[in-house]
């Protein structure tokens, strides 16, 4: 009985790193609440709280699917249905609000303050510049005369840092980026629409790559049909990941940038290595589906990136839909640059088309996202 209820224990633990690595955020969310009544707080459980709220909170501002990664609360019985209905209730701004809080509570008690210290500055940022919210907007004291006379405001929020505006520390903070410019004007970008392709790529100003390491790229060859269901050629797939890894290879050297890659080779790794580079995977391929910008949420010191300063991911995914005798295709293609140092994106260039997938078109583009990272914007305009 003790060995089932020790490995009962381990597996409930090891489904926060699951739901986290899968952006199940709710469900994350939820489960360490569930995780925190049955046994007792910790760092562990904390920071996956953490990772959770600031998930929804990225993935709401950047104009994500809610029921992508948070349950319709019709299909949840009894009481979880209260807590998903009520994420599914807030908007932008409170869900910032709600994750900025928590972290910030939490960060006070945590040993890991670097992490907290990243979640918290993102979140500020998020707050007063893109939901376009005041440290005025927030109350200074729990006083009557606070309460909002029109009754159906939802005003709530405003009490969320009461205690915390008292630090003028904070408040500082709140009022250093008020006057802040969105990282996006420091990014040269070019945007093509067309009745077949969308372009879309940035790079951050007065920058040139000469070394990079990469993650192992990822390929995905999905079918889908009248009476199939979505379902990924994993053969197809693995072969056309070779040869990604191949043309990725050969840009980079066209343009001269030194290239190496953060192998999954699990006899090398122990089983935290493991999971940490999967997590990376899962949390790489969500960014680059949402263009997300996110603090790291692992530790990637686990990780050998030790070679660059420059973290990429490169992904592509061909979909073909086959329909009686005709056929629909489309592939999107990902890239994305990150400073380990400071977790921030620096390039990121996004290719989709309603085209069918070819090989040689993928490698003109490939090409010329490595000479997009070798070449120097200037500083000013």
């Amino acid at each position: 009985k003790s060995d089932f209820e020790n490995l009962q224990k381990i597996a409930r633990y090891e489904m926060l790193r699951y739901y986290i690595g899968n952006t199940n955020f709710a469900d994350a969310y939820y489960h360490a609440l569930l995780l925190e009544n049955t046994y007792e707080m910790g760092d562990y459980i904390d920071k996956h709280k953490i990772m959770a709220l600031y998930g929804l909170a990225k993935h709401f501002n950047n104009k994500g699917k809610r029921r992508s990664i948070i349950l319709p609360y019709e299909d949840v019985q009894s009481t979880p249905q209260q807590f998903y209905y009520f994420l599914h209730q807030l908007d932008n701004s409170e869900i910032t609000v709600l994750a900025l809080r928590e972290a910030m509570k939490i960060g006070e008690r945590s040993v890991e303050s670097t992490f907290y210290n990243q979640v918290k500055e993102d979140l500020i940022k998020q707050l007063i510049v893109n939901n376009k919210v005041r440290p005025e907007d927030f109350y200074q004291s729990y006083h009557d005369n606070n309460l909002s006379q029109k009754p159906k405001e939802k005003n709530y929020w405003k009490y969320a840092f009461v205690d915390e505006l008292k630090d003028p520390f904070f408040l500082q903070k709140l009022r250093e980026y008020e006057t802040y410019q969105s990282q996006g004007n420091n990014f040269k970008k070019l945007d093509k629409f067309g009745r077949n392709n969308l372009l879309e790529k940035g790079k951050l100003k007065d920058l040139s790559i000469d070394e990079i390491v990469i993650f192992q790229p990822s390929f995905q060859v999905v079918k889908e049909g009248v009476v199939q269901t979505p379902k990924v050629d994993y053969l197809e797939s693995l072969e056309e990941q070779n040869l990604l890894r191949e043309q990725i290879n050969e840009a980079a050297q066209d343009q001269d940038i030194s290239l190496s890659y953060i192998e999954q080779v699990p006899q090398n790794y122990t089983t935290e290595k493991y999971n940490a580079y999967s997590n990376y995977i899962n949390w790489l391929t969500e960014r680059a589906n949402n263009n997300m910008e996110m603090a790291y949420l692992n530790n990637v010191n686990l990780l050998d990136t030790s070679k660059s300063q420059y973290v990429g991911f490169v992904e592509v995914q061909s979909v073909t839909e086959s329909y009686l005798i005709k056929k629909f295709h489309q592939w999107e293609y990902n890239f994305l640059v990150y400073d380990k140092n400071t977790g921030k994106l620096i390039f990121y260039e996004t290719w989709a088309s309603i085209k069918k997938y070819k090989r040689k078109k993928l490698y003109k583009i490939l090409n010329a996202s490595f000479k997009t990272l070798k070449e120097k914007y200037p500083s000013e305009e």
